[in-house]
Order: structure tokens, then sequence, then C-alpha cells
């Protein structure tokens, strides 16, 4: 009993995260919840466009959402070793579930770095400054998914909602 009581209360947040954004987002994609957006439909009998489709949602979705989770973690304010030390175990379990999800999640972040402050003035010019967040991670996906950024009216949607169930959905993920 004494071992557990040195254990870090986050800790088990830190080395669940990746699994809990993964089964998130594999519900999503087994639920009709992609069905909510036309440009998703693929052929039926486009078997591998199918699959291809549907793991690239799992992969980029999952990855969104364990980076904005730990986006979070770094504004906790948790100090810097214990910081460290849940952002090790995060990326242990990222490694484990992909071997490319780090450099991924990288390549997130550098999207984030490079757009989030233009989307941040729109959003404000348009009185929605608090939507810049969810629709920054929200067009990485599409762009990773899609190729592009959102054209359409839909992968707009597309894109604040996929952010908006990374942002809402883990935003208290590292509360004590």
């Amino acid at each position: 009993m004494g071992q557990l009581s040195s254990i870090d209360p986050l800790y088990y947040r830190a080395r669940n995260l990746v699994a809990m954004a993964n089964a998130i987002a594999i519900d999503c994609e087994q639920s009709e919840f992609l069905d909510n957006f036309e440009f998703t439909e693929l052929d039926d009998g486009d078997v591998k466009g199918h699959q291809e489709f549907h793991a690239d949602w799992i992969y980029y979705v999952t990855i969104a959402i364990v980076f904005i989770s730990s986006t979070y973690l770094m504004n906790q304010q948790v100090g810097s070793d214990r910081e460290r030390r849940l952002t090790a175990i995060v990326a242990r379990e990222f490694e484990r579930w992909n071997a490319t999800a780090i450099e991924t999640s990288k390549e997130c972040g550098q999207f984030f770095d490079r757009t989030y402050s233009g989307y941040s003035t729109l959003m404000r010019a348009l009185g929605q400054e608090r939507d810049a967040l969810p629709y920054t991670v929200g067009a990485w996906v599409v762009q990773s998914m899609l190729g592009h950024l959102p054209r359409t009216a839909e992968e707009v949607r597309f894109a604040f909602t996929i952010g908006a169930l990374a942002t809402q959905g883990f935003h208290d993920w590292w509360s004590e």
C-alpha cells in the first residue's frame, strides 16, 4: 500500500491517454458519426478506399486528441520535472501504439504553430475566438486525411467537429 501512495495521481492518466484517445476515434469510426458528412461516403465497391479512409480516421484523430491533451498538460503548471515524467509516459505509450505516432504528432504541432495565430485572428474577427483551437486541430486532421485544408462548408464543419471532439472531450484530462 505504501508504494501506491507514492505514485503520481496523474500517472494513470498519462498511461491511459493514448488508449482512451484511440478508443474514442474507433468508437466514432464505428458509429454513425462519419455518416454525418457526405464526403466520407465512399463507393460501396471500394473496399480498399473504405479501409484506408477508416484507418486514417483512427490514426489522425487519435494523434489529434493526444496532441491537444499534451498541450493541456503544459498549461496545467504541474512543474517541469513532473511534466517531463508524464510526457515521457505518454510518449512511450504513443510509440507502443504506433511507431510513427510521435513523428506525426510533431507534424501536427508544426501545423498548429504555423496556423493557430492566423485562425485565431480570423475567428476573433468573426466573434468566435474560442473556436480557433478546435478548428486548427480539425483542419490538421482534414489536411492529413484529404490532402488539403478544408475547402467546402462540409469540410469546415468536419474540421470543427473533429476539433471539438479533441478539445472538449479532453480539456480536463489532467485535472487532479
